[in-house]
């Protein structure tokens, strides 16, 4: 079973939040990289507003609601997880689902921002599962076992992908689902050296879903590649090499795409990759992350 993720960036683009952290693939990154050049054209710069919206340093992860006025956010404390919504105008918060023995991570809204689907797991069971519960509060309902982490969410919001991992063989596996959790299909399956990682996004007019890969051989490669949804071979989108590559979002016209990448030990930056040239940009360069 796989373990809760750290901190990560889910910011969703339709709001001003970014939250950002590292903790993928940590046991291989003692491993050298490789040194592949960076595409020399840059992708259209985008402005970029941060405002912090808790103090409390106990939030491990967050979503941002489709509307941009709503937070979603894990709140860890002792090892135990809760669930919180923020008011992003006022910052004031609300718990909608209380410390429990049940680990959380990976939030996401629903399109309609009625509902939060998480993943989680209990501290009795090996196997992690897709929740959902009413963004309001009330009783989560299972949707999906042996999902481990995040989801994303087709633009008409009737399916999901996921990447799907089998411990026995090391496969890695891209699923789409119906939203209930019923008719599961696979798109597609990496074995070792290669792996699909965490933060596939599905992009805007439904064609496509981009995916972060990881290659270990000699170095550690992390890119990004585009499957068709209804299936289809594999197209590689990034040029650039990066040491990690996690939690890829669209821009809402498609026009690109924003992700979190690390290039060595100093930690994750954002980065954005321009759809479909492929021209790379990194958007930040925090020393703290």
């Amino acid at each position: 079973a796989a373990p809760p993720r750290s901190s990560k960036n889910l910011a969703l683009l339709l709001g001003a939040v970014v939250v950002l952290a590292i903790a993928v693939f940590a046991a291989v990154k003692l491993l050298p990289r490789s040194s592949a050049p960076v595409a020399s054209s840059a992708a259209p710069a985008r402005p970029m507003r941060m405002t912090r919206l808790t103090d409390t340093g106990k939030s491990i992860e967050a979503a941002i609601s489709p509307d941009g006025k709503v937070l979603a956010h894990v709140k860890q404390d002792k090892g135990i997880a809760s669930l919180w919504i923020t008011q992003v105008s006022t910052a004031s918060s609300v718990e909608i689902l209380p410390p429990s023995t049940r680990n959380i991570w990976d939030p996401i809204f629903d399109r309609g921002g009625e509902f939060i689907y998480f993943i989680g797991q209990d501290r009795t069971s090996e196997i992690p599962a897709l929740y959902r519960v009413p963004s309001l509060g009330g009783t989560p309902r299972k949707i999906l076992d042996r999902v481990a982490e995040t989801i994303t969410l087709s633009p008409d919001g009737n399916r999901f992908a996921f990447v799907r991992r089998d411990p026995a063989s090391s496969k890695s596996m891209i699923l789409v689902a119906n939203i209930d959790g019923s008719a599961e299909r696979l798109l597609a399956t990496k074995e070792p050296p290669e792996s699909f990682s965490d933060g596939p996004a599905w992009s805007p007019d439904g064609t496509l879903i981009a995916v972060p890969v990881q290659t270990v051989r000699t170095s550690i490669d992390g890119y990004v590649v585009t499957l068709p949804a209804e299936g289809g071979a594999e197209q590689r989108l990034s040029t650039h090499n990066w040491l990690d590559v996690s939690e890829i979002a669209w821009y809402p016209d498609g026009t690109g795409l924003v992700l979190e990448a690390s290039e060595g030990f100093g930690g994750g930056q954002l980065w954005e990759i321009a759809y479909p040239s492929g021209a790379e940009r990194r958007i930040t360069n925090d020393v703290a992350t």
